[in-house]
């Protein structure tokens, strides 16, 4: 196998450069420090929108399943009332029969 070869040398001044080796103006760094506060702030109101939606969202949906619960607990209500009645009228007819048959 031959050698391997040596990448680029280190740089000696030791600064952290941009990767194009342009230093920006002060102007320009305002300029874009600015851009930069604009754009988040943009995106702080988007997600303060988005967490608003989400809140409301979820109240309606709590208001929703606490109505669908009621309307459960009420159809069930209903029901039970419902077989308690059937239960007893059975019983009743059951209990004519008997009276007739040991008549």
């Amino acid at each position: 196998m031959p050698p391997k070869k040596k990448t680029a040398a280190k740089k000696k001044d030791g600064k952290k450069g941009s990767g194009d080796g342009l230093e920006l103006s002060p102007e320009d760094k305002v300029k874009h420090l600015q851009c930069q506060i604009d754009s988040l702030q943009a995106q702080l109101a988007t997600r303060t929108e988005m967490a608003s939606s989400a809140t409301c969202n979820r109240e309606e949906m709590r208001q929703k399943m606490m109505e669908a619960k009621e309307q459960h607990d009420k159809e069930k209500e209903t029901s039970l009332a419902v077989v308690r009645d059937m239960t007893r009228q059975y019983n009743a007819m059951k209990e004519q029969c008997l009276n007739k048959i040991n008549d």
